[in-house]
């Protein structure tokens, strides 16, 4: 009798991982979501799964659907917004490739969501945020990140796979793997400018330019533009 009770509570409780955690170790990721448009919203359900990304909209006629060889660039802006780019002209924009962008109500995005993509997607893609990481920076760099308009401050931190922005409020933090980069200069031994892959209007790619408060040594630089070189030359 113990060890048929101590079986029913073994099952019930991995039940519950299962019902409280449902993306976890799922090979599909769902997610009610808004398509934002210039008119009226349109409610539905994206669905991430192996071979594509789903849009089911209410109405089954504004459904959208890619696979995954159809997609230039998958951007997660934060934990309530992903944009998928593809590779069909938006005319009204003279040629520009098309881009769909989705607020997510439930659940949100997460760490399980950003390892599943990667394993997915043979191009770079965007994150928005900080990852979750156990491992500890090999280095951290304090800089201010400039705008436009005014900056924000924060730190860079150098993985073993990959580099991050992190800054205080987790707003303006941003999440690249080495192969995410397009390129990295140091302008001076005060500044640093990260290009990426990321989409940007008024022109091809986003670069991240960086004021350092304290100097870059040549050291740290040769391994950060090694790791990023090193990764471009094997795609």
């Amino acid at each position: 009798m113990k060890l048929i009770r101590l079986l029913t509570l073994t099952f019930l409780f991995f039940t519950y991982l299962l019902l409280l955690l449902p993306n976890t170790f799922a090979q599909e990721f769902k997610y009610q979501v808004e398509q934002e448009r210039l008119s009226k919203d349109r409610e539905g359900e994206l669905i991430i799964s192996v071979d594509q990304i789903e849009f089911r909209a209410k109405e089954e006629k504004n459904s959208l659907k890619w696979d995954y060889d159809e997609i230039e660039l998958v951007q997660l802006d934060s934990p309530t917004e992903i944009k998928i780019w593809s590779y069909h002209d938006q005319a009204w924009m003279l040629g520009r490739d098309k881009r769909f962008t989705f607020k997510v109500t439930a659940p949100l995005l997460d760490q399980h969501l950003v390892d599943f993509l990667r394993s997915r997607l043979e191009r770079p893609f965007v994150i928005s945020f900080a990852e979750n990481k156990i491992e500890k920076p090999t280095a951290e760099i304090q800089v201010k990140h400039s705008h436009r308009m005014g900056g924000c401050q924060g730190t860079i931190k150098i993985y073993s796979e990959q580099l991050m922005f992190v800054t205080a409020n987790g707003q303006d933090s941003r999440s690249w793997h080495w192969k995410e980069i397009k390129s990295i200069n140091r302008l001076d031994n005060w500044s640093l400018e990260i290009l990426t892959y990321e989409n940007m209007t008024g022109g091809p790619k986003r670069s991240y330019q960086f004021k350092l408060k304290e100097p870059l040594s040549e050291k740290l630089y040769d391994q950060l533009w090694s790791n990023v070189y090193q990764n471009n030359l094997q795609k």
